[in-house]
């Protein structure tokens, strides 16, 4: 299941080696190492600080920043991309964050949500560690997208795990939906993966864009508690023992 959720995430993405990524919502990195596996620099942003705390002692390559998704301490298109796993789920004001992730952006925003159009849904929403989160549709990611500024040239979505289970006749259907290309496009999978793409005469291509990146942004919200994080972050909670966050719980209850 998590190889279906990396595979979507970079082939939506397609980003150039050294392009520099902001992970909202990062939680304990589990994406932001899949992220700096693929060779980008990658800054992760998230509000809890011992989920933090895993997250950079796990993965020095990652830069970590504790910030808020719906007021990014960053300047405009501070990175070539930024990308929001399970996270945007939890959000408040999801069209505010998905404004923001366009505004540090120079490229693309790949989201990934809870489709509510599926059997994971049925069988999983408001229970356990899905508790609290929001299900969402391509319809309303198209609606959010109406205020952004630029609008999206295009809007591409795919999505996998079309059995919340993760048995053999799980893994059977997601073979099975790969045949012949590279990426999952099942119509009712549980992880809907969505890409949004600024005009292509703005930027160059993904990752060529000069002084992007991790430091690159400048906190642009007084008394924000946000910044780079050259060392863990000093904290009375203990970080999570298993390596799962807020972020990644989904991909925890499924397996």
């Amino acid at each position: 299941m998590g190889a279906r959720e990396r595979r979507l995430l970079l082939d939506l993405l397609a980003p150039a080696p050294t392009t520099s990524v902001l992970d909202v919502g990062c939680g304990t990195g589990y994406f932001s190492s899949v992220l700096a596996d693929a060779g980008l620099r990658v800054t992760g942003l998230d509000p809890d600080a011992a989920a933090l705390n895993f997250a950079l002692r796990r993965d020095p390559r990652i830069t970590g920043v504790r910030g808020d998704a719906e007021a990014l301490p960053f300047a405009d298109t501070a990175f070539n991309a930024a990308v929001a796993m399970t996270s945007l789920c939890f959000c408040g004001r999801p069209e505010q964050a998905l404004s923001e992730l366009w505004r540090v952006s120079r490229e693309a925003v790949v989201l990934g949500l809870l489709h509510r159009r599926s059997l994971l849904y049925w069988q999983k929403a408001g229970r356990g560690s899905y508790q609290g989160a929001r299900w969402d549709q391509l319809s309303e990611v198209r609606a959010w997208a109406q205020s952004l500024d630029p609008r999206p040239v295009q809007i591409e979505a795919r999505s996998a795990l079309l059995l919340p289970s993760a048995g053999p006749l799980a893994r059977w259907a997601e073979r099975l939906s790969g045949i012949g290309q590279h990426s999952e496009r099942l119509p009712l999978g549980g992880f809907l993966a969505v890409c949004l793409r600024r005009p292509a005469g703005e930027w160059h291509s993904l990752g060529a864009g000069a002084g992007a990146g991790a430091g690159a942004g400048q906190a642009r919200t007084p008394g924000l508690r946000a910044g780079p994080l050259s060392a863990p972050i000093d904290t009375d909670r203990s970080g999570p023992s298993d390596g799962w966050g807020r972020a990644d719980s989904h991909f925890e209850s499924l397996t």
